[in-house]
């Protein structure tokens, strides 16, 4: 791994400014023993020469992880290549933003998630020339990557001008596999039913290769992004072609979350996946067809117990007598956290919040791991343990009869 000669010699200059400030917190410390009236100021100064050090020092070390993104992109061409001379196809890749960089152990498990969705595109996506001819199309396909900053997170589109996804027969395979119900499918929002596509076992493609099946090793996909905490979102036109977004955090060792508490619980939730939080009257929680949900910005939103979706995702087939009560704050208002979970809204009702922090991500040993719900940990200043939540999963929205509900309302 190449590494700029400037970010390795500004780390390198780091220890010796933080041995200073450490004996200079060392003697601030015997002064407040000492004289704490004169003493706290000086103690104080020293403690945060300390917390910056420690930042600058955190901060490099990430920049030496990073890499471009182009590292990645750039293998797909020759793959797309090989896939279109198979199939008499004409293929061309355009790449955008390689010079995007991310952290190098985020661009090392990107590989294969966006190489699947590459395979899908080049072979089930794009048509042979005379089906592009038919339908008045360029007879060169084109598959389009791109990489773009977006605060803490990169965003990486996969495009593809070809046939798209037909969305009635997607949701056709889904109630032919059991995955949902055929009145769940009937009610299903054009943009809702594509995230099927994300289903477990769930195939349209009219024939099997053996390079990839649009729909085959999806929920895989979702599944990796997910566990690098970021989101994959597709969207499609038939004739037009398709479009996977994903979006996941710069680096895998640090992030932002906001903690939230929950009966007594503290919990936190990845920045990238809130969109607001509000706290709201207990009058202004309607009940729409016997399911809690709210009006925001124009929008429905389903309302549901922090607490109670991670009783039902512990214990998916318990049977609840009757909802969780909401949590009122101290005053008398219910804090709500609206978070993107598959690419819907959902209102998260907690206890408490406590605000933004910056933490380091642990991993979960592995009899938690497999929880729906439960993305990975992290240890506070005080030595507790919280457990950092994925909404993706905590709360499957394509199939939840409570959002298909609130929206037909």
């Amino acid at each position: 791994m190449r590494v700029d000669q400037r970010k390795l010699d500004d780390y390198i200059n780091l220890p010796g400014e933080l041995v200073i400030a450490r004996n200079a917190l060392v003697h601030a410390y015997r002064q407040f023993e000492s004289e704490p009236t004169a003493g706290v100021r000086h103690l104080k100064g020293a403690i945060d020469a300390v917390q910056r050090i420690a930042s600058r020092i955190q901060d490099n070390a990430m920049a030496m992880r990073m890499v471009p993104v182009g590292t990645v992109f750039q293998r797909f061409p020759r793959v797309v290549r090989d896939i279109a001379k198979s199939q008499g196809k004409k293929i061309q890749v355009h790449i955008f933003g390689e010079d995007t960089e991310i952290d190098k152990q985020v661009a090392e498990a990107l590989v294969d998630p966006l190489l699947h969705l590459v395979r899908n595109a080049a072979d089930h996506g794009i048509e042979p020339p005379d089906q592009r001819r038919g339908a008045g199309k360029s007879e060169t396909g084109l598959i389009t990557l791109k990489a773009a900053r977006e605060g803490n997170s990169i965003v990486i589109d996969a495009i593809d001008d070809g046939k798209g996804i037909d969305v009635e027969r997607l949701k056709a395979k889904a109630v032919e596999q059991d995955v949902l119900s055929e009145e769940r499918a009937r009610a299903l929002a054009p943009k809702d039913a594509l995230q099927l596509v994300f289903a477990p076992g769930l195939s349209t493609a009219r024939r099997v290769t053996d390079v990839s099946g649009r729909g085959v090793g999806m929920d895989v996909v979702r599944t990796n992004i997910n566990q690098l905490g970021g989101t994959v979102l597709v969207d499609s036109e038939p004739g037009a072609g398709t479009q996977f977004r994903i979006q996941l955090p710069l680096t895998l060792a640090v992030t932002t979350v906001l903690l939230v508490r929950s009966q007594g619980q503290r919990y936190a939730l990845p920045i990238e996946v809130v969109r607001e939080t509000v706290k709201l009257e207990p009058r202004a929680i309607q009940r729409l067809k016997g399911h809690r949900a709210i009006a925001l910005r124009g929008e429905l939103v389903v309302v549901k117990p922090l607490a109670e979706l991670l009783a039902e995702r512990a214990a998916p087939d318990t049977r609840r007598a009757a909802p969780e009560p909401m949590e009122l704050d101290a005053t008398g208002r219910i804090p709500v956290v609206v978070v993107e979970a598959g690419g819907a809204p959902l209102g998260l009702a907690v206890g408490s919040l406590e605000g933004q922090q910056e933490i380091v991500l642990k991993p979960l040993p592995p009899y938690l791991a497999k929880l729906p719900g439960l993305g990975s940990a992290t240890v506070m200043g005080d030595g507790t343990i919280v457990l950092v939540l994925d909404p993706s999963t905590l709360w499957p929205a394509t199939m939840s009869k409570e959002a298909n509900g609130a929206r037909r309302t």
